[in-house]
């Protein structure tokens, strides 16, 4: 629980109070409360993330229970069919261990650059389309795995960061596309 507290507290710190400058020297940075309202969604995102974990590990945030990590992970066992449906959800907000949580929530930080760029409407878009994209990916493994968090969704964040700008080619928007693919 002091983990989560601490973790929850820098990530909320950090996001909050890092307020970049502008691109003019004549403009003031934003205020901390219209840095809150540019970011709303990588805070509210990263803060679900962080305690669903924590219900999930017990309230422990080590480890979290393997008949639950089974149960809400998407997985490609036929025994667990009944619950594919559901799992296209949920697989979104467990992670394997702390280790890839905090790697995903970092990464949702981080992209909270894209956020202020292009507003939270369009973060969330691209999130949610990467994030169920990367389901597709269950179709590749042929031995019995279990696939849980948003992964998907940040990398496309990462991707969207350097492709999503109005004065790009349609040449360069390839050459970016092929290096992510890559």
């Amino acid at each position: 629980m002091i983990s989560f507290v601490i973790i929850s507290a820098a990530y909320i710190g950090v996001l909050v109070f890092y307020r970049p400058a502008p691109e003019s020297l004549k403009e003031l940075p934003p205020s901390i409360l219209e840095n809150i309202q540019q970011i709303k969604a990588s805070l509210c995102v990263g803060l679900i993330l962080l305690s669903i974990y924590l219900l999930i590990s017990g309230f422990k945030y080590r480890e979290i229970d393997s008949s639950l990590y089974r149960l809400f992970g998407l997985n490609n066992l036929s025994e667990m069919a009944i619950f594919w449906p559901f799992q296209v959800f949920t697989h979104l907000f467990i992670h394997a261990n702390l280790y890839h949580l905090l790697s995903n929530v970092f990464g949702i930080g981080l992209a909270s650059v894209y956020e202020r760029r292009v507003g939270s409407r369009r973060y969330l878009a691209v999130l949610l389309v990467g994030a169920f994209s990367s389901i597709l990916s269950i179709f590749f493994y042929t031995e019995p795995i279990i696939l849980c968090g948003i992964s998907g969704g940040v990398f496309a964040l990462a991707a969207a960061y350097f492709v999503d700008h109005e004065n790009l080619t349609t040449k360069e928007w390839i050459y970016a596309i092929l290096l992510f693919l890559v």
